[in-house]
């Protein structure tokens, strides 16, 4: 019994073989997504940060955050751990909360 032919995904242009068979074969236009990983971790960390600065103006717990932006816990608390860090929110303990932090005259970062 004949099998029909494996089908690869592939992104590409489409190409004519000796054959005449097409194919598909990378594309050229494709190369600017050779881009460091970085630069896009960093813009997709910058809108997580604006998303979280308009949903955290009353306190949030971790599972608001997850159900929220639709990701797993580990990238969650991973985040909002980072946003702690740059003091964009404030950790509240029992329960445990994240809010927007409030700059205070005699806070560090505040200008």
């Amino acid at each position: 019994m004949l099998r029909p032919p494996r089908l690869r995904p592939s992104f590409g242009v489409e190409s004519k073989r000796e054959s005449g068979a097409t194919t598909l074969e990378p594309a050229d236009a494709l190369e600017h997504f050779d881009e460091p990983e970085t630069d896009a971790a960093e813009e997709l960390f910058r809108t997580v940060r604006d998303l979280m600065i308009r949903f955290a103006r009353t306190p949030r717990k971790t599972a608001d955050v997850v159900a929220h932006l639709k990701v797993t816990p580990p990238q969650a608390k991973s985040w909002l751990k980072q946003l702690c860090d740059e003091r964009v929110l404030d950790k509240r303990p029992k329960p445990v909360r994240y809010s927007v932090r409030q700059n205070g005259l005699f806070d560090k970062g505040s200008k």
